[in-house]
């Protein structure tokens, strides 16, 4: 069995997107070499790391995550200004849907 043990974002906007996930998101830092304009971030059993690249990355990504109280959460991600669709049912469970600010998709599930 395969199971994901980190998602990698490679951006040209690396500061944009640390502060969107530690900020909005309210994802914990685990590790972090300023240095290397590198960040891993807490998300469970899997870590997202987020690095900054010299190029423009053309493939997008979408992110999955869960939470228990879907609702909530979305009230919450509302608070930050940031734009959110309405609930709606995926693969069989309540969720909604988003952008970072590269343009990857965020789904969050409860």
């Amino acid at each position: 069995m395969l199971a994901i043990s980190a998602i990698h974002l490679y951006s040209k906007n690396y500061f944009v997107l640390k502060d969107y996930y530690t900020g909005v998101l309210a994802l914990k830092t685990t590790y972090e070499s300023a240095e290397h304009d590198y960040l891993e971030l807490d998300c469970g059993a899997t870590k997202l790391v987020i690095q900054k690249s010299i190029r423009d990355v053309q493939n997008k990504i979408r992110i999955t995550f869960t939470t228990e109280d879907v609702k909530a959460f979305r009230k919450q991600i509302q608070e930050n200004n940031t734009e959110v669709s309405p609930l709606k049912m995926i693969l069989g469970k309540l969720a909604f849907e988003m952008k970072d600010p590269d343009g990857n998709e965020i789904a969050v599930i409860q």
